[in-house]
């Protein structure tokens, strides 16, 4: 007489049921992430995901080796730092390559604009870095029109040597023979 009912070990072997992904799958997961965090520390790698994750250098090293996966905590806690963006695309491009993949909605709105706030941040730091150059020129400036003139007070005072001195200041500054102003520190 054939069976009518199942059981819940037949329910789990059937060969459609799908309650989660893969071994394959959260492997790749896995790949990619490993991928992503080498990426962003390619220096002592399981030493920062040790550090990171609050984990043992063993347990990090079996992490970045690959024998062991990254736990749900875990994940999110990469999900949850600094660099959880990069992370979080690091998942979603591999899921990207499975057959029959669309992205969300929410990923097509939120990667254009995570992408625009990488590049303001990365401005941004151009543009503190160009200010501070410009700081230090404007100190370099300052310091050669205050050497000008001292060594212009000390050649107006004394031939050889300091006129010598002074006009190579000058040279350097671009002046040209003037003098400067002492008033400002700067060529009149």
């Amino acid at each position: 007489m054939p069976r009518i009912g199942a059981t819940f070990d037949d329910f789990a072997n059937l060969a459609g049921h799908n309650s989660g992904p893969s071994q394959s799958q959260s492997g790749a997961i896995n790949a990619a992430i490993i991928r992503k965090i080498k990426e962003i520390y390619f220096h002592d790698t399981v030493k920062t995901l040790a550090g990171w994750l609050s984990l043992t250098i063993k347990t990090a090293k079996n992490r970045i080796a690959g024998s062991r996966e990254f736990s749900l905590e875990e994940v999110a806690s990469l999900l949850s730092s600094e660099h959880g963006f990069r992370i979080l695309t690091a998942i979603m491009e591999e899921a990207a390559t499975r057959p029959c993949y669309r992205a969300p909605d929410w990923w097509q709105v939120c990667e254009p604009l995570m992408d625009l706030a990488d590049a303001e941040r990365l401005c941004e730091a151009v543009r503190r870095r160009t200010d501070k150059v410009i700081r230090k020129r404007e100190d370099v400036v300052d310091a050669l029109a205050m050497e000008i003139r001292n060594t212009q007070a000390v050649a107006i005072h004394g031939p050889g040597p300091a006129r010598a001195h002074a006009d190579a200041l000058q040279s350097i500054a671009g002046n040209r023979g003037r003098m400067v102003d002492p008033s400002k520190g700067r060529r009149r």
